[in-house]
């Protein structure tokens, strides 16, 4: 059931093409804090406040599987590049990767993060994982081993939300004290972006169709960054308070932020302009996520419940031309 003061988030009519973000369907009482898509389709994966970890489909809002071994709730979660596995990571630094079709165990990696996991993020390979954790360090694992491969520690940087840059063995993170910064897999520092005038980030998403990351700032606003050119390109201003999540449509055309003032704003990504708004969304800042086929943006109502936001026209990702070999 909908709530009925949920709002429309409607381009305005001058934009080219005209996209529109409809809430359609609230599943009450599923009380979530983490979304990440699945790599194609309508699928993804949520932590739940009961503890457990679901591959929920937003088409038909079906749970397709469901992991119960946390014994504290899940903040984080990721999706491996070829769809078979999903990584959560609880409050308690547990953290594991079980196969999305089934909700089966594949490996636990060793506990060595000293406070809860904030974010996941796996390689494009698939073999291994970085873990973000609240003690202010991102460790890699060895995904079929479960065993620690490196560490890189903030030294009072406050990481948050690094992932894999696809395509590299860089990593991009969002942290309090230097803002936007891109590491080496062996904990090199290679670029510092800075921004949101020295109050930092929470989130960092970045887009492989337009090589752009957006981050979710504690001053309020978003900002949007040229990775390759390591510029910041536009600074996103409308919310009233603090932004938790910031995310790419597939496509990279629309950016959606989240912010604990309730509300959820739509962004034109080439513009840079606000075209819509939800409202009544989690007043901890909604997670945020897009699914793959481009149809539904999946974010938590003002009561954490998972709600489902349809997308009109779709935003999926452009489809990859196979390269053809030349003949000898």
């Amino acid at each position: 059931m909908l709530n009925s003061i949920a709002a429309l988030a409607i381009v305005s009519a001058a934009s080219a093409p005209a996209v529109q973000v409809k809430p359609i369907a609230t599943m009450q009482g599923q009380r979530a804090s983490i979304f990440v898509p699945a790599p194609t389709g309508s699928q993804f994966a949520a932590g739940m406040e009961n503890l457990t970890v679901k591959v929920i489909d937003a088409a038909n809002r079906k749970t397709i599987a469901e992991f119960k071994e946390h014994k504290q709730q899940a903040m984080a979660v990721a999706w491996s590049k070829d769809g078979k596995w999903v990584a959560s990571g609880d409050e308690g630094a547990r953290i594991y990767v079980w196969d999305a079709k089934t909700g089966k165990r594949k490996v636990a990696m060793d506990v060595r993060h000293e406070r809860g996991i904030q974010y996941l993020s796996f390689n494009d390979q698939g073999t291994r994982l970085i873990s973000t954790g609240k003690e202010d360090t991102i460790r890699m694992w060895d995904t079929t081993t479960g065993k620690q491969t490196g560490v890189i520690l903030g030294k009072g940087v406050n990481f948050y939300s690094a992932q894999w840059i696809p395509g590299t063995t860089n990593i991009i993170v969002a942290t309090l004290g230097k803002g936007a910064q891109i590491y080496k897999s062996d904990g090199t520092l290679v670029a510092s972006f800075g921004g949101h005038y020295d109050r930092g980030g929470y989130d960092v998403d970045f887009n492989r169709v337009t090589n752009r990351a957006v981050t979710a700032g504690a001053d309020n606003r978003g900002n949007v960054w040229d990775v390759a050119k390591r510029t910041r390109l536009a600074i996103l201003g409308g919310h009233t308070d603090w932004l938790i999540w910031s995310k790419f449509s597939p496509n990279g055309k629309v950016i959606a932020t989240s912010s604990v003032d309730g509300t959820v704003k739509l962004w034109d990504a080439a513009k840079f302009t606000e075209i819509g708004t939800i409202a009544d969304q989690s007043y901890v800042g909604s997670p945020l996520a897009f699914t793959a086929d481009g149809k539904y943006l999946v974010t938590c109502s003002m009561y954490d419940s998972i709600q489902i936001n349809q997308v009109t026209p779709p935003q999926p990702a452009p489809a990859v031309k196979a390269v053809k070999r030349k003949k000898k």
